[in-house]
């Protein structure tokens, strides 16, 4: 047998080292490829709206790199959405907006079958009552302000005298906000909520506005109007005259203040809804679930391209593919968390 000399033995320690190295980085290389979804369908929900879809599909997507086999979504409203994911028939929805379903979530069950994330999905999002410039500068700075005749009938479009203020769509929630107001600062005599086909009216303003002509209506962030009709521009928010946010009397006006002035509104987070036994399963979708997050301005931004004509479904795979490619750190951390969450 042949003898090892210290140097020879100083050469096999280190061909053992680089060998143990290579297969640590074999290791770590396969643990960033691991699967703990194998064999595990998920049924996601959501509204089904096409400005959603980066959302939706920022999260599918990585639950598909985590190995789960997901479903095509259930496209439902907001209330069936909830309580399609209370009784397990669904197992997560991408839509929920805090405190603005505060009621959808409750009326499935709430915290006894329904689990909300802490990390926002994207957010705040401020919402608020919009008038044109030209209408601003001319005095009507409060929805108090619409009481008097002739300013509600600077926007009257149907001839009875009262102000038309395009609000929201019905189902979605945020029409419960309006209707409150509407009782909470009497404006019945004076103001009509008009409730339709949302993209179809804001539409409609975007196209009043071209024309110099007054608008009044209730918008979001991130929506593509603010993108078109911008904020200090093209138009200036209304204050309200004191807080009134549904039956909850805690809320007061320093969480409805944005830039110094009084919305009216609280701003509402985007969070991911998911059953609770689905998370309790899946430690890896429910670490995944958890981390997603996509900046207000990115979702802004891809639905004015929408709302410019990328709406194709090649178009909107191209804006989910780009965004995941820009934002790929970010997206293996989240991935890398689940994959250890499995393994724990």
């Amino acid at each position: 047998m042949k003898r090892v000399t210290p140097k020879g033995l100083t050469t096999a320690f280190g061909a053992l080292a680089i060998a143990a190295t290579a297969l640590t980085a074999t290791v770590a290389n396969a643990a960033d490829y691991m699967t703990p979804g194998e064999g595990v369908t998920v049924q996601p929900t959501g509204p089904g709206f096409l400005r959603t879809q980066l959302e939706e599909e920022v999260v599918i997507r990585g639950l598909k790199e985590l190995g789960y086999d997901v479903k095509e979504p259930l496209h439902l409203k907001y209330a069936l959405m909830f309580l399609t994911v209370a009784s397990g028939d669904a197992d997560y929805a991408a839509g929920y907006a805090h405190p603005l379903h505060q009621a959808f979530f409750d009326k499935a069950g709430g915290d006894q079958s329904l689990k909300i994330t802490e990390t926002a999905l994207y957010g705040p999002m401020p919402s608020a009552y919009y008038v044109d410039k030209a209408s601003y500068d001319a005095g009507i700075r409060s929805i108090e302000d619409l009481k008097k005749p002739e300013n509600a009938a600077r926007f009257d479009t149907d001839g009875d005298g009262k102000a038309d203020l395009v609000g929201c769509q019905p189902g979605w929630g945020c029409e419960r906000a309006i209707e409150h107001h509407m009782d909470a600062y009497e404006l019945r005599d004076h103001v009509t909520h008009v409730q339709g086909e949302y993209a179809v009216l804001i539409a409609d303003v975007v196209g009043r506005v071209g024309q110099n002509d007054p608008v009044l209506y209730y918008a979001w962030r991130p929506y593509w109007v603010n993108n078109i009709l911008k904020q200090g521009v093209e138009v200036e928010r209304l204050e309200v005259p004191f807080t009134s946010v549904g039956d909850d009397p805690s809320i007061t006006a320093e969480q409805t203040t944005i830039d110094g002035k009084n919305l009216g509104h609280l701003p509402f987070n985007r969070h991911l809804v998911s059953n609770k036994d689905f998370l309790e399963n899946n430690p890896a979708a429910a670490t995944f679930i958890e981390l997603a997050q996509i900046p207000i301005e990115d979702i802004e931004a891809q639905r004015l391209l929408i709302y410019q004509g990328e709406k194709q479904p090649e178009d909107i795979e191209r804006h989910i593919t780009t965004w995941i490619s820009d934002n790929r750190e970010a997206y293996d951390s989240w991935l890398k968390a689940a994959r250890d969450a499995a393994t724990n």
